[in-house]
């Protein structure tokens, strides 16, 4: 790794730059956030986004993350660091924080959505200095500790799941918005009150094509089944599936009640951020974009999936990729 780097002994350790370098030699994409050098242009860049998030989004798609840290020690100036690899983390069905949050202290918040990490308790990683397979608390690595986080992609993807669920949001409000072809769904009626009250959570997970329709084709019907055979060829070998699901499945039964598609293998545009939409399946309805820009215009197919179904299982990771110090 030194010599793909271009580290020359004695010198020791990898920079930002460093890891980069040793990433696009192995034909990883990625996104990566370098907070010392971010902080200077946005100081409150850790707060807006939070490592915890950037990992998160790496681990749900079987990427996987790097975490980079300052270690506390004394008389040293400047701090040595330290490198972790996340690869899994896990999920308390009973915390009460996502609840807190979005009743108690995010009230009049532009937030409009909850994100799915909020469950997350701990990030499983392996530290060199002492094993693999260990459970390191969500909130226990300080924000003001970590100065470096990596976002490892699925091959093919271009850009971060983030990302994905930034766009998604703004898909979702948009379909909700202008729809009002299917009053009579009870499903479609308590997405559309959960949308109004911001109550509803994501979930972005990149997939490849035939894993979303193999998954699909287990609760699918006959309209369904029309809808995929349709598309099959037009869609994009790899693409964010943004799953919707609202407090009282997602916690309680993994479920979900719909999903966003986006094309994951083209940057999107943001003056043209549509353009990366390819469909929105939501209880009772498939919804096709038929005007890409600020104000779209959707066409809809009906879809024989009425309410909630299963969420997607999380990928395992796609190769172990231990780079520390």
């Amino acid at each position: 790794m030194n010599e793909i780097a271009g580290i020359v002994p004695p010198n020791t350790g990898l920079g930002p730059e460093a890891i980069q370098k040793i990433l696009r030699y192995y034909g990883i994409d990625f996104c990566d956030i370098d907070y010392d050098e971010a902080e200077k242009k946005n100081p409150r860049i850790k707060e807006q986004i939070p490592f915890q998030r950037l990992a998160y989004a790496g681990i749900e798609s079987g990427g996987g993350a790097l975490v980079g840290f300052s270690l506390e020690q004394q008389n040293i100036n400047p701090p040595e660091r330290h490198m972790i690899p996340f690869f899994g983390h896990t999920f308390n069905k009973d915390t009460w924080v996502p609840h807190a949050d979005i009743s108690y202290f995010r009230v009049s918040s532009s937030l409009r959505y909850i994100p799915s990490d909020s469950w997350t308790s701990s990030f499983i990683g392996h530290d060199d200095n002492f094993g693999a397979n260990f459970c390191i608390p969500k909130l226990y690595i300080q924000k003001e500790k970590v100065n470096y986080a990596v976002e490892i992609f699925r091959p093919g993807v271009k850009y971060s799941g983030l990302i994905a669920e930034a766009y998604s949001v703004q898909f979702l409000y948009s379909a909700i918005a202008g729809c009002t072809c299917f009053e009579n769904n009870f499903w479609f009626n308590v997405l559309k009150e959960a949308v109004s009250q911001k109550n509803i959570i994501l979930r972005a997970i990149a997939l490849k094509k035939e894993d979303y329709f193999s998954s699909l084709l287990t609760v699918a019907g006959a309209r369904d089944k029309s809808v995929m055979d349709t598309v099959r060829d037009a869609w994009p070998d790899v693409f964010w599936i943004t799953e919707i699901s609202l407090p009282q499945l997602f916690s309680a039964n993994e479920e979900k009640i719909g999903e966003i598609i986006m094309d994951a293998t083209e940057i999107p545009d943001d003056p043209n951020r549509y353009s990366c939409f390819l469909a929105a399946r939501l209880p009772g309805l498939w919804f096709f974009c038929e005007k890409e820009d600020a104000s779209p215009k959707f066409s809809y197919l009906p879809s024989d999936i009425k309410g909630h179904i299963h969420n997607f299982t999380t990928f395992s990771p796609i190769s172990p990729l231990c780079i520390a110090n």
